[in-house]
This record gives C-alpha cells, structure tokens and sequence, in this order.
C-alpha cells in the first residue's frame, strides 16, 4: 500500500463493477468516475485509473477510446464474488 493511502472496507474495484453492472455492463470513464465518486468521497481520478487498469488486466472489463479525453468501459464478465 502507498504511503498515504487509506484502507477502504470495500475495494474500489468491486464498486466499479457494481456500478458497471447497474448500468447494463457500459459506462463512459468520467460518468463512472462520477458514480464511483458518490460512494468514495476522497477518490482521486488517477486512483480510480489505476483500479480500471487492475481490472481491464484481469480480464474484468475492456476499455476503448471514442474520442482524445472520452473512454468507454465495457464490463466482460462477471467478476468472481
């Protein structure tokens, strides 16, 4: 864990695949964020970039670029409980 970093009872991960799953599995990075960011008050953008790249490694979710700034996060399968 990083110097500074807070513990949190629920990894960020799991919130981002709820998220994506309440969404019909497809949400645009920054709405995402957003909701994300409901939940985690203290989420910074580069932490919740860095819990998509954990995810999109394991398989979790695909990320593709539409335009310069926007990503579209797809959900693939369902992450194991």
């Amino acid at each position: 864990m990083r110097s500074g970093a807070i513990w949190r009872p629920e990894p960020i991960e799991l919130i981002i695949v709820d998220i994506l799953r309440r969404k019909a599995g497809s949400a645009r990075d920054r709405e995402l964020y957003e909701a994300v960011k409901k939940v985690v008050r203290d989420l910074s953008y580069r932490d919740f970039n860095r819990a998509l790249m954990k995810l999109e490694l394991n398989g979790i979710v695909n990320t593709s670029t539409i335009k310069k700034t926007i990503k579209n996060v797809v959900l693939v399968e369902k992450a194991k409980e």
